[in-house]
């Protein structure tokens, strides 16, 4: 492994810009909204990082490799993939050796089948059908399911490295060289990105489509023990087949969200046959509302079933019990779920806004009657209950030994500048459009960067700490580590990558959970940049 990245005296142009290897309309995509940059992608490589590109001091306690994984690619040559998600996957690990603060970088291409079929195909067209992309060569070369790209998350779990994707069954990876090692079928059902894992019995939770005609129509609930093998089921029927991307556990109930993002089979036949995408036949039906399903974790038997009026979502923070009530922290899109769906379907050409952002929000349940007790804003104050001025934001994250617990911090990549929350809009009922949250008047703009800051809600005071990283810096989800010895929820590290859309690099930065606000503990520069990912996993060392 060679050692690279020392940082010079001099700071250089985005190379994309000047590349005779980058077309045009791409540079002209990054020199509009340099964050697009990141949609490159990356070359695989593998280096120790020089020292001096270290600024600040790796704390010695943080040992272990942060994983992320993310679509790699989005386009072949000139033909774009039909949605961000269809993006071949790629895994990066981000190693913290000690002693000393030495760090090592690796990247690697998900060698799933569509990616070698693309690859050995030698072609500058797209090769492969993914759920929203055709395949060159026709309705033949489309007839059958889609691809799967193990492009979403990384997880740990049964003494493996597993590289996740809702469009098929776990990819075992190695965990020092990242090299693809096969599938693991521990399901006969689809293996959702964001399974839970109980941090008390280590039992792992998850939720997914059937993978077969016939069980489309109903979302499995399963756990797994800590070796892999299946403990308790359960099955929710669909209205129709639809996308569950995320959920939550508290400490007896499993909860999903499952919204009305649905696809008549009608339409999913004319896909398998080839005559259209997966993704295509898709539509948001607001008026059929939004369910709130709950299961006993202990068995998987539903025990409540309650329509709301439809909000989209993808992501969870966490779920807990209290006081008689089932509370879900859950992220709520600002604006129509089909405005992000037009951003994800050409990231090349779309911006982001106040409606492609989120807003943490909080359901409460009775868990005796079942109903819906409170829908609003998570961050308020606990006195006047006025929602906290927090920005548009996605990926909100926990302290992972809180998960099913009640969580008082949450941490998030945000963008400052696309608006701050005021309120949800009023006048929202079932069978009604759906109504969204506003932002405060004056507060935003369109056509803003993807994130520029960091920020860590406090549930418990109505309070947002925020660091503004500065300029062209983008980053990503954070990975919340713990320190040795943690006594308080929020005692610890928050890892991230951090896109430097001037210079085409990446910087994997390191804050103090207590103090989020201040300046990082360290950066490491790497002289590499890292496509934009979605998720992945902190895995300490042994």
């Amino acid at each position: 492994m060679q050692t690279v990245g020392s940082v010079g005296p001099k700071e250089e142009a985005n190379p994309l810009l000047t590349s005779p290897l980058v077309p045009k309309w791409v540079q002209e995509a990054v020199s509009e909204q340099p964050w697009r940059g990141a949609l490159e992608a990356p070359k695989e490589c593998s280096y120790a990082v020089d020292p001096s590109a270290i600024k600040g001091t790796v704390p010695e306690e943080l040992r272990g490799t942060m994983y992320r994984a993310g679509p790699g690619r989005i386009r072949i040559g000139d033909h774009k993939f039909g949605h961000w998600f269809d993006g071949d996957g790629m895994v990066y690990a981000v190693s913290f050796n000690g002693p000393g603060g030495a760090v090592s970088y690796r990247n690697r291409w998900m060698l799933t089948d569509r990616y070698k079929k693309q690859e050995r195909s030698g072609k500058d067209e797209i090769v492969g059908k993914a759920v929203w992309t055709e395949s060159s060569g026709g309705w033949l070369a489309n007839l059958g399911p889609p691809g799967n790209p193990s492009n979403t998350s990384v997880r740990a779990f049964d003494h493996k490295v597993l590289a996740l994707s809702e469009g098929g069954p776990p990819l075992e990876i190695n965990p020092q060289t990242l090299d693809t090692l096969g599938t693991v079928d521990y399901t006969p059902s689809f293996f959702s990105a964001h399974p839970k894992i109980d941090p008390d019995t280590k039992i792992l939770y998850n939720v997914g489509i059937g993978r077969d005609w016939f069980r489309i129509f109903a979302l499995d609930l399963y756990s797994l023990a800590p070796d892999g093998k299946a403990l308790s089921k359960g099955r929710v029927a669909l209205d129709e087949p639809t996308f569950v991307h995320d959920f939550a556990i508290s400490e007896n109930y499993l909860v999903v969200v499952i919204t009305p993002h649905l696809s008549k089979p009608v339409n999913l036949i004319k896909a398998v046959a080839g005559l259209t995408t997966f993704g295509a036949t898709f539509e948001y039906q607001s008026a059929l509302g939004s369910r709130i399903v709950v299961a006993r974790k202990s068995d998987m038997s539903v025990v409540a079933d309650v329509r709301m009026p439809a909000f989209a979502t993808f992501h969870y923070a966490n779920a807990y019990e209290e006081h008689g009530k089932l509370h879900v922290l859950v992220n709520r899109l600002n604006g129509p779920r089909e405005n992000l769906e037009d951003t994800f379907k050409d990231m090349y050409a779309r911006g982001w806004n106040w409606d492609t952002y989120h807003s943490l929000w909080e359901l409460a349940l009775d868990t005796k009657t079942w109903t819906l007790e409170s829908d609003r804003p998570a961050v308020r104050s606990p006195r006047s209950g006025k929602p906290a001025a927090t920005f548009g934001m996605e990926y909100p994250q926990i302290n992972q030994a809180y998960t099913g617990r009640k969580t008082r911090y949450v941490y998030v990549a945000a963008c400052s500048t696309a608006g701050r929350l005021e309120g949800p809009r009023q006048g929202v009922h079932l069978g009604q459009s759906f109504g969204g949250v506003k932002r405060e008047e004056g507060s935003g703009r369109d056509g803003v960067h993807y994130f520029d800051c960091i920020q860590k809600y406090d549930l418990e005071t109505g309070t947002v700490e925020t660091n503004l990283l500065g300029e062209g810096l983008e980053p990503s989800e954070v990975e919340f580590v713990p320190r040795k010895g943690a006594v308080g929820e929020d005692d610890g590290y928050l890892i991230s990558f951090v896109y430097n859309n001037k210079k085409h690099t990446t910087d994997v930065v390191v804050l103090d959970a207590t103090r989020v606000g201040d300046p990082p503990v360290c950066v490491v520069h790497l002289p590499t940049h890292v496509a934009l990912t979605f998720h992945g996993n902190f895995v300490p060392s042994a």
